[in-house]
């Protein structure tokens, strides 16, 4: 999803992320700004076999699987996360990223060699709290939101990705693994923001 975003905003970037079959995201840095509101406490899970299904305008859209665990060079252990969109012939691999969930963020990383990685979440969620995301992006924790999709109800942090090529939102639901459970504005489609919305997820025990 985020691929589609950096690739229609930006050329040069593009390029590099179709030669390296990965999201190209820059490195991100401390300069936080001081929170203003409550923390929310965040359940990540994400086992391996892990799964979510999004769909967009009633069709099942993009598909997302944790395949184990990469030694990454630069992340040390991180999660293999395979991207699936809906082809002409079923599910067709598009991307595979590096997720890596830390004590202190969330981190994904472009590809299996550079340090080159975008930080999704930042810890503690602390509402107006806000961080370096890479990209010339920040993300900001605006509210906790109960988010009703497909795949259920969740409480949600809101986050807002905001500065250089756009703007995006995601509602992160700790209840689906700390997946997001709406992702809105990621790339756009005939010049209108395309919605993605959870509809089936599978938490391995």
């Amino acid at each position: 999803m985020l691929r589609r975003f950096i690739q229609k905003s930006n050329p040069v970037i593009a390029g590099v992320a179709l030669a390296a079959a990965a999201v190209p995201f820059l490195f991100s840095c401390g300069d936080d700004e001081g929170p203003t509101g409550p923390t929310l406490p965040f359940n990540y899970r994400h086992p391996d076999g892990g799964e979510w299904i999004y769909g967009y305008e009633s069709m099942e859209f993009a598909r997302y699987v944790i395949a184990g665990t990469y030694d990454h060079p630069a992340g040390g252990e991180t999660q293999k996360l395979y991207e699936y969109v809906r082809g002409r012939s079923g599910w067709e691999e598009s991307f595979v990223y590096y997720l890596k969930v830390g004590a202190d963020d969330v981190k994904i990383y472009a590809d299996a060699e550079a340090n080159q990685f975008i930080v999704l979440l930042k810890f503690p969620l602390t509402q107006g709290g806000s961080w370096d995301a890479g990209l010339g992006l920040r993300g900001t924790f605006v509210a906790v939101e109960k988010v009703t999709v497909s795949a259920g109800t969740f409480n949600c942090a809101r986050v807002a990705y905001t500065g250089g090529p756009g703007t995006f939102t995601v509602w992160w639901a700790s209840g689906a693994g700390g997946w997001g459970a709406r992702n809105a504005g990621w790339w756009a489609l005939g010049g209108e923001p395309i919605v993605l919305e959870l509809g089936w997820y599978n938490l391995p025990t």
